[in-house]
């Protein structure tokens, strides 16, 4: 892979990164959710929400490859993945290791306390957070028609 960069991402990228997020959701997420899911999930992903959340300082990076824009991740709460979207194109090529590695990067600056990183899984991405060194540790559950795996990871698997 030529030229991966992972760095913060900028407010001028906000439309473009939730296209990319949406374009994600649409192929590999929408398909296992209720109609109540996939309209919650296009009610709280657009561009102004995560315009404030890049602004509010929280922990949002892009993947890009020879400056495509490939990927992204955002925290919440200090050690919560709320986003990991990787762009079909770029599949199976170590992006989503990379932006998780990055991201526990920032979170170590951030809370060096923290000692594991937590997300919310849906069903396609199990196997592949699980692959990265991701456990669930809960049952699948559903809210607002999102299905959903409580998983978690001891931050030293990404350092």
């Amino acid at each position: 892979m030529n030229s991966l960069e992972i760095r913060p991402a900028r407010l001028s990228e906000a439309d473009a990164t939730v296209a990319l997020a949406l374009r994600v959701f649409d192929a590999f997420i929408a398909p296992d959710y209720p109609n109540e899911g996939v309209e919650h999930f296009y009610a709280n992903v657009t561009p102004g929400g995560l315009a404030d959340v890049i602004s509010n300082g929280e922990i949002v990076l892009v993947a890009t490859v020879n400056g495509a824009l490939a990927g992204v991740v955002t925290v919440r709460d200090e050690s919560h993945i709320s986003w990991l979207y990787v762009d079909k194109a770029y599949h199976t090529r170590g992006i989503g290791r990379n932006l998780v590695a990055g991201a526990v990067a920032q979170i170590r600056e951030r809370a060096p306390d923290a000692t594991t990183i937590t997300l919310n899984s849906s069903p396609f991405a199990v196997p592949i957070y699980v692959r990265m060194g991701f456990e669930a540790v809960g049952p699948e559950t559903t809210k607002h028609g999102m299905r959903m795996t409580p998983m978690r990871a001891d931050i030293e698997t990404f350092i």
